[in-house]
């Protein structure tokens, strides 16, 4: 029997938790000591053992099976034949730091500037002084020392329940909770407030433009995240365009998608000229896709993530395959090592600590 200390993969709070394996069998068991979570999970969390136990993708070539280095080889030469203007590599936050990393370094030694980790279009609305508080959220103890916490189109009893015990904690010494519908509200009262809020794919540019702007008095503005690592995504600099929008004008012919998200683009790959898929499970996207690469799951890789604190967390495993197969389609310059310098030089950190909060948005 195997426990790895690990972080639940879903959503930004990144939940301290045990992985105990025993065989193919996979249990779920609470670290009491994470200080992110005190060993409290969400349903998500605790039912991950499902998650887990999905049929993982094999490595293919246009629906055949193959053995993983063809994969790889085929990527790199579709990938050399593709218009680089016409080409796309989308991240969707279910990612390591370390994998995003050398997803960039690929996209680059191709020539490819279409990266999107779903959210572009709302950080390159974002003028740069503000685009921090974008990505980094806040400590959770700050929220608890909140004498008022605005929530604004977020509901974490349904989204981020390990958010709803701050929040709680908080108003248990009387601290005072406001909901926001900003439709319903004819202007944004922000002075002194805790600010929490939620950043998704399909949040408008106008009411995180609304927030920014009335928040500038706000004690501190937290945007939450749906998926694991879109933190650290967006510190990593994964962004340029908005590849939706460019599959749906017919400006992306090719497509390569890092850990997708079912159901959140599948109905706008079918008319793709190229789409190439590594995820470490198998889904509708990766059974239509042209070529897939598979990972290891998320609680097997070796590998960081930033949390919505600034924690920068270990994922717990010790495969580099993931990383290590991106780096092959690249041409094998560059090993796993130097990506995660690369990843501690991009963020300024010296390692992973969960103790730490090492990423701030430098305001409060």
């Amino acid at each position: 029997m195997e426990f790895i200390q690990s972080v639940c993969p879903g959503c930004c709070i990144n939940c301290g938790l045990y992985i105990v394996r025993s065989g193919e069998e996979i249990k779920v068991d609470y670290r009491k000591r994470s200080p992110v979570n005190e060993g409290k999970l969400c349903k998500f969390g605790v039912d991950l053992s499902r998650y887990y136990a999905k049929e993982r993708p094999e490595p293919t070539v246009d629906g055949k099976e193959v053995d993983l280095e063809t994969a790889i080889g085929e990527a790199a030469e579709r990938l050399k034949m593709a218009s680089s203007a016409e080409t796309g590599f989308l991240c969707m936050g279910n990612s390591t730091n370390e994998e995003i990393l050398a997803f960039k370094r690929l996209a680059e030694s191709f020539g490819i500037e279409n990266i999107d980790c779903t959210l572009s279009k709302h950080i390159i609305s974002t003028p740069e002084d503000l685009k921090p508080t974008l990505s980094v959220g806040v400590p959770f103890k700050s929220i608890e020392e909140a004498d008022r916490i605005i929530l604004i189109s977020i509901n974490p009893s349904l989204q981020y329940p390990l958010l709803l015990r701050r929040v709680i904690r908080a108003e248990k010494k009387g601290a005072e909770v406001v909901m926001l519908n900003p439709a319903e509200s004819e202007s944004l009262e922000l002075e002194g407030a805790v600010v929490i809020s939620e950043i998704t794919q399909k949040t408008d540019p106008m009411l995180i433009k609304m927030i920014l702007e009335a928040g500038k008095d706000a004690r501190s503005i937290c945007f939450m995240k749906p998926h694991a690592n879109l933190t650290g995504a967006m510190l990593l600099g994964f962004y340029g365009v908005d590849i939706s929008e460019k599959v749906k004008l017919g400006e992306i012919r090719s497509l390569f998608l890092l850990d997708p998200v079912p159901g959140d683009m599948d109905d706008l790959l079918s008319d793709l000229d190229l789409l190439i898929v590594q995820a470490g499970m198998k889904t509708r996207v990766s059974e239509v896709a042209d070529i897939t690469i598979p990972s290891p799951r998320f609680f097997e890789r070796e590998g960081t993530v930033v949390n919505i604190e600034g924690r920068v967390l270990p994922v717990g495993g010790t495969s580099r395959a993931g990383v290590e197969s991106l780096l092959k389609i690249m041409g094998g310059e560059m090993d796993f090592e130097d990506v995660r310098r690369g990843v501690w030089e991009v963020l300024g950190v010296d390692g992973a600590n969960e103790d730490l909060i090492a990423i701030t948005q430098g305001r409060r």
